[in-house]
């Protein structure tokens, strides 16, 4: 599991804009919720460490959520949205993008909207849109994740 980013390093002030960047994008131009946004916030910081420029999977899989080549060059044909080197608010447009897709209801559209906490959402995320192979040790450590964010980042008033 790796530490959470401290504000008080550049590593972790450019980490903590990405994060404020990701919350801003899903809530207020996605409409999804303060505990969504935090789950999916959760996930991108275990796949990328809140790096939007990365490769991953030995370059099979790139960005914010580290999606692979077919759900990348899908996602770029359906909404323009480029995974693995687009800004933050283009990576967001792209999950929520395909998210929403009818043919794709199995990625947890539904599940994520409906998450009672951050954590519940952090593993409705994991679950349905990451689908690691450790799912139970990932799952684990994105609900922590979850809840350090959550408190980084308090729901609005």
């Amino acid at each position: 599991m790796q530490a959470f980013p401290d504000k008080t390093t550049p590593a972790g002030a450019a980490q903590l804009a990405v994060a404020a960047a990701i919350i801003d994008s899903l809530t207020n131009t996605y409409g999804l919720s303060y505990n969504a946004a935090i789950g999916a916030l959760a996930n991108a910081f275990a796949e990328s460490s809140l790096r939007t420029i990365v490769p991953g999977d030995e370059a099979a899989a790139g960005g914010l959520w580290q999606i692979h080549t077919s759900r990348h060059n899908a996602i770029l044909a359906g909404c323009g949205a480029d995974m693995w080197s687009g800004s933050v608010a283009q990576q967001c447009h792209g999950a929520v993008w395909e998210l929403t897709q009818p043919k794709n209801r199995y990625l947890g559209y539904a599940a994520l909207r409906s998450a009672a906490t951050p954590e519940d959402a952090a593993e409705a995320w994991c679950r349905t849109y990451e689908r690691p192979s450790n799912m139970a040790a990932d799952v684990a450590v994105r609900r922590i994740y979850a809840t350090q964010f959550a408190a980084a980042f308090p729901r609005p008033k």
